[in-house]
């Protein structure tokens, strides 16, 4: 089935199904929609994969607001990233008059580079303020000095040091002067280095390779690499040897200057091996001077860093701190220089996301989302941008967006006609329904009657359809919603004025009886029932169904006696209704009136509103629900919410089917419709849905699922399986920690059952692991909890993590442990394979000496001669033959029967040219022919055993009877040319 246009709800509760443009949202939800609670989403339906978005736990989480300091001690101990905004909160409510040093120091550091969000000089702004009232209630001490100059320097602030050091009440130490040494010269300020130097001389604080490579960064920001070189020989005639951290300042010091003679000399002329944190701050400088055509040369010194987790974290961080830069485009082309695709869901989203919040222009902003979606490296940035700008109520940047999307729909300006009525009134509304009619996009019923005529004024009626008109919008539209936005409001006396038009609708219909109740004005509702009537004269007996929904939602004697009123004005209308609405409604009216007289008046009315000549449709077969299809549920639940029934099962049914075909978007709707309508999720539906999740590779979802069953069932027993198939979704996203965490919560609540059952499970965890020692650790922690037990198979993955590498060393290690500790010997064959192609003898005779320790020898030749075969080394294969000196005919013909279970045709055939040369003792050469011959039947390959055949003949080769027999049976199931060769 597919589903249309959607409402998706990230992280609210409680929201219903509207897909169907049919269908209309609930109460709830638009309740929750006008609150601004609900994001929105579009979901192409010609994408076959459904995707949502996922927000973490620390997001979806209402954090207790911070205040004071004592909120950001706490907020720092608990978090992961700070934001500087944070402090700008509650700065005004800090007393620095009795603030300590410890909180003093906290502040100032909150201002520094660890802050990422924003720009150096609104960091250093912060700073100041802070640093002045330090100042003025006499908080400066030492430590607090230093915290103060070290984020100085973080944020490219150059202090006047003698400035400083003079108005200062302590003793300055040799840490106070290098870190002011380190300010000046991360700036290029020479002059002050020099005056710091003769400060430090006369204190009697020597200058060691520190100092100088401070000043010959100093020297090649000021004065180019000459200036830097002059300092470098100084160093040397001070017999203090240069370092890689003395060549890494002037590579710092000239990116920094960046003239590009000076750069490309230290290019040619130097070489070193840069830090991870070095690399990092070198690509911050490039990025920063808009000079990211000289990343290839830096990333030549950088050869032996690799790109880990961390190295990325760290990564984002400085393309973050771009962006705030105002270099947002150099933020994104250094992020896909290393960070690949297949390792980063919503590849560069961050960085789009970090230049909306900082209000960059939509242009720029626009042009990198088709960059992304162009090179494919993220093909829905710019609709989840929208969402984000929508949420954040970015009216101009949203509107922008939208119109570059290639696919629009009226939902998706909800959440602007909102924010239009709360800015602007019918004023802004009007403006973006004409920005949507200007982007081609047709206003439907359910944006008119929920986010547009709701806050409209409704005393000039025409002249509001006049203007809505003027949007193409079809008259009928207009007053169909019109009517249900009237009635809604109990305006029923307009609702009857209204045009003369055909209308329709479920929700219309309803709404005329509950509009009765609350209005109990006859005569107007009257007039719309007559005209919806008229307007649907195929529905069946309307008007006994709208007294049978009234007489139903009748509470009172008065709503009784008001009832027989409306009852008598339907038949002075002159409507009817048919034997089966008349039945009904005598038996309601005597469940409702227990006085026999009013109940008999109403009979009576009734009876005069009789007309057999109308007849009931005859009743339609529905089969039950666990009978129906997928469409037909969707449909089915339609009905019943039509109807107001029950829908727990039909949505239960829903929820597991579409889990099973992996429609995960369509499951997150229907468990806010099941949540919603009061239905609580039992234990075995979570467990089902969340290894649902897990088997589609929905990680975040399934996680989801897990934390609320721990939280709701805590000594729930989770099918162990479910649980490591769930725990190698973390694997693969390199989510270490947290996998190790949840088996052991799992191992905690109740014993595990282990078992062969387990066994490919655990081999598909341990298989997905990318770090060796990780790797290790699962597997130590699966065996000691009973999950599962040493053998070939389980210790598969321990060996192939490091052949895949080619890193046979490792390999062999393991496989030798594994023959010692435990008589396994995983991946023999592939092992072996791998060694015999490079040709390393030593790690060979290991390798077969521990198989025949476990095995015998007999096993361990075999393995020597199915590598040889399957690798088709025939010399090597042929000198094996020969010198081979025992029985290994029965084991070779088990190794034979698994490469026919396996269709591995050149292995027999390689095989089999060297046994031609030996006689049958050795090895009988016709069985293998018989084998290669099963392979050919087995996969109705009629020319290659046509091409193997003229093969043997060629070979002068006499055929045993037994293979004769097997071609012609071949041969007559596809021609004769084989039968007429033999």
């Amino acid at each position: 089935m597919q589903i249309g246009c959607r409402l998706i709800s990230k992280h609210l509760n409680g929201f219903n199904y509207c897909s169907c443009r049919n269908v209309f949202c609930s109460s709830l939800f638009k309740q929750n929609f006008l609150q601004n609670k609900l994001p929105l989403r579009h979901k192409n339906i010609s994408r076959k994969i459904f995707i949502t978005r996922h927000f973490t736990a620390s997001f979806q989480s209402k954090r207790k607001p911070i205040s004071n300091i004592d909120d950001l001690k706490r907020y720092i101990g608990e978090e992961k990233q700070f934001y500087l905004k944070l402090l700008t909160n509650i700065l005004n409510n800090i007393k620095f008059d009795n603030i300590s040093s410890t909180d003093a120091k906290l502040l100032l550091t909150c201002c520094g580079s660890s802050v990422v969000d924003s720009s150096k000089q609104m960091r250093d702004r912060v700073c100041q303020d802070i640093y002045k009232n330090l100042l003025k209630y006499n908080k400066l001490d030492i430590d607090v000095c230093h915290a103060y100059v070290e984020t100085c320097t973080e944020n490219s602030t150059i202090l006047n040091c003698k400035e400083l050091l003079s108005g200062i009440k302590f003793e300055p130490n040799q840490t106070t002067y290098k870190l002011l040494l380190d300010n000046v010269c991360e700036n290029g300020d020479v002059r002050q280095a020099l005056m710091l130097l003769e400060l430090m001389k006369a204190e009697g604080i020597h200058a060691n390779e520190e100092v100088f490579n401070k000043l010959v960064l100093a020297h090649t920001i000021c004065g180019g690499v000459e200036s830097g070189e002059t300092v470098v020989r100084t160093m040397r005639a001070a017999q203090i040897p240069e370092t890689d951290r003395t060549r890494f300042s002037i590579l710092k010091g000239v990116l920094q200057r960046s003239n590009v003679d000076d750069v490309d000399y230290v290019f040619k002329k130097y070489s070193l091996d840069l830090t991870e944190k070095q690399f990092l701050e070198l690509l911050e400088i490039i990025g920063l001077n808009g000079n990211i055509h000289w990343l290839p040369k830096i990333k030549h010194f950088a050869s032996a860093i690799n790109v880990t987790r961390d190295f990325i974290v760290a990564l984002k961080k400085i393309c973050i701190h771009l962006v705030h830069m105002d270099k947002a485009e150099s933020a994104m082309e250094i992020f896909e220089e290393f960070v690949e695709p297949d390792k980063e869901h919503n590849y560069g989203f961050f960085i789009l996301k970090e230049m909306l919040h900082c209000d960059v222009d939509i242009e720029r902003i626009i042009k990198l989302c088709k960059h992304l979606h162009e090179k494919n490296l993220n093909q829905y940035a710019l609709e989840d941008l929208a969402e984000i700008a929508l949420r954040h109520k970015y009216v101009d940047a949203s509107c922008s967006l939208l119109e570059n999307m290639s696919i629009r729909r009226p939902h998706f300006f909800w959440p602007l006609l909102v924010e239009a009525n709360k800015r602007e009134g019918e004023t802004g509304i009007f403006n973006i329904l004409n920005k949507m009619s200007d982007m081609g996009v047709q206003v439907d019923a359910e944006t008119l009657q929920n986010y547009v005529l709701p806050f409209y004024n409704m005393d000039d009626v025409p002249l509001l359809v006049k203007k809505l008109q003027s949007l193409k919008i079809t008259v009928k539209d207009i007053v169909n919603s019109l009517l249900i936005v009237l009635l809604e409001k109990g305006n029923v006396k307009t609702a009857a004025d209204l045009y003369n038009i055909n209308i329709a609708g479920n929700k219309l219909f309803r709404l005329i009886s509950s509009s009765w109740i609350v209005s109990k004005d006859s005569n107007s509702v009257i007039s719309v029932l007559q005209k919806y009537c008229e307007s649907n004269p195929a529905r069946d007996d309307l008007v006994g169904n709208f007294l049978i929904e009234t007489l139903n939602k009748c509470e009172s004697d008065d709503d009784i006696v008001q009832y027989i009123k409306l009852l008598e004005l339907v038949h002075e209308r002159k409507l009817k209704i048919n034997t089966t609405a008349a039945d009904a409604l005598n038996r309601s009216s005597s469940v409702k009136c227990n006085n026999l007289e009013i109940s008999g008046k109403i009979k009576d009315a009734v009876n005069m509103l009789l007309d057999f000549g109308l007849h009931a449709k005859e009743p339609v077969f529905i089969p039950h629900p666990r009978n129906m299809s997928l469409d037909e549920l969707e449909c089915h639940l339609i009905e019943l919410k039509e109807k107001n029934m029950q829908t727990r099962g039909v949505l239960r049914k829903l929820i597991q089917l579409h889990a099973n075909l992996g429609h995960f978007e369509r499951v997150n709707e229907l468990r806010k419709i099941y949540l919603s309508e009061g239905y609580e999720e039992t234990i075995g539906m979570k467990c089902s849905l969340m290894h649902s999740y897990a088997k589609e590779g929905y990680l975040q979802e399934g996680l989801n699922v897990y934390n609320e069953i721990r939280i709701t069932a805590p000594n729930f027993k989770i099918d162990d399986f479910k649980v490591i198939d769930l725990v190698t979704l973390l694997v693969k996203d390199e989510r270490y920690d947290e996998a190790t965490d949840v088996l052991k919560v799992e191992a905690a609540t109740s014993q595990v059952i282990g078992g062969p059952a387990l066994l490919r499970n655990c081999w598909r965890l341990l298989d997905s692991f990318k770090d060796p020692n990780e790797q290790v650790h699962m597997f130590k922690f699966l065996v000691e909890a009973g999950y599962c037990k040493p053998s070939n198979i389980i210790f598969g993955p321990l060996v192939r993590i490091h052949l895949s590498k080619g890193d046979l060393e490792k390999s062999v290690n393991i496989y030798l442990n594994c023959a010692k500790e435990y008589k396994c010997t995983p991946l023999q064959l592939e092992l072996v394979k791998a060694i015999l192609k490079v040709e390393n003898e030593k790690l060979l005779q290991l390798v077969i000496d521990a198989t025949e320790s476990v095995h015998g020898k007999v096993p361990a030749q075999v393995v020597l001669i199915a590598a040889l075969a399957e690798n088709g080394q025939l010399k090597e294969l042929q000198k094996l033959l020969m010198k081979n000196a025992v029985n290994i005919k029965g084991e070779l013909q088990k190794r034979c029967e698994r490469w026919v279970q396996e269709g591995k045709v050149d292995a027999l055939k390689t095989l089999a040219n060297v046994c031609e040369r030996f006689s049958k003792e050795v090895f009988d050469v016709n069985y293998l022919y018989s084998c290669i011959t099963r392979i050919y039947s087995v996969n109705d390959d009629n020319r290659g055993a046509l091409e193997f055949y003229e093969q043997l003949l060629e070979k002068d080769i006499i055929i045993d009877k037994e293979l004769e027999m097997q071609l012609k049976k071949l041969s007559s199931r596809y021609s004769d040319k084989i039968v007429r060769n033999i």
